[in-house]
């Protein structure tokens, strides 16, 4: 589920489902107990969830293949890539270095495990990075936009 946060706030309000995971999640990261609740607004967007989708790959062209396939199927709106950039990690034992592109794809929830077929399919790599993090808060006009460039239509 999409959510708006406001802290406190004096207006009136629909509260979230996950709120109790919400603050069980703000609790293990050490952060304040606050309450954290949803403002809906006539006109915001749907209440789903919003995420950001990130990759790496060692190649400019597979960075780029990947984000023309997700955006010409429209199962995601937008991927930006971005790099060269270092990476620093280990693989079967040994510390690996690797020049590699970042993609960011945002998408509605409902795409999540077409966008991680995709990317597998389309990847080189063994065990490809595919981090999905919730995107909580975002203009209405984006989030709109968001909505509409992924959903099924005339190409």
């Amino acid at each position: 589920m999409c959510w708006i946060s406001k802290l406190s706030s004096p207006r009136t309000r629909e509260r979230s489902p996950d709120v109790q995971s919400q603050t069980n999640l703000r609790a293990q990261a050490g952060l304040p107990l606050q309450s954290i609740e949803t403002v809906r607004h006539p006109g915001d967007p749907p209440m789903q969830p919003y995420v950001q989708i990130t990759t790496t790959t060692g190649d400019h062209a597979v960075a780029e293949k990947i984000a023309v396939e997700l955006v010409d199927h429209r199962l995601v709106a937008c991927a930006q890539i971005s790099g060269p950039v270092r990476s620093v990690y280990r693989w079967q034992g040994k510390v690996e270095f690797a020049e590699e592109f970042v993609v960011h794809m945002k998408t509605t929830g409902e795409h999540i495990e077409s966008v991680k077929r995709v990317i597998t399919e389309l990847h080189p790599y063994d065990v490809p990075e595919i981090i999905v993090v919730p995107i909580v808060d975002g203009s209405r006009e984006y989030l709109l936009w968001l909505d509409e460039e992924t959903r099924p239509g005339d190409e």
